[in-house]
């Protein structure tokens, strides 16, 4: 919805909005509440991070896309 807002207001239909979390909350109790399936790389890939890994991870993780 706000993408589409941001679209018509920017006039620029290439437009597209994303976004990151960086997690307080440690990936050890995360993967307790949804499983092991859950493993940091599908986390990433849900553009979700988490605070005890290395500061840069996530900054390229953001410039990459």
């Amino acid at each position: 919805m706000a993408d589409c807002k941001a679209r018509k207001k920017s006039k620029n239909n290439n437009l597209t909005l994303d976004s990151f979390i960086i997690s307080k909350t440690p990936y050890d109790d995360l993967v307790k509440r949804h499983g092991p399936e859950w493993t940091r790389e599908k986390y990433a890939e849900a553009h979700i991070f988490f605070g005890d890994e290395p500061e840069r991870a996530h900054i390229e993780a953001v410039i990459k896309g």
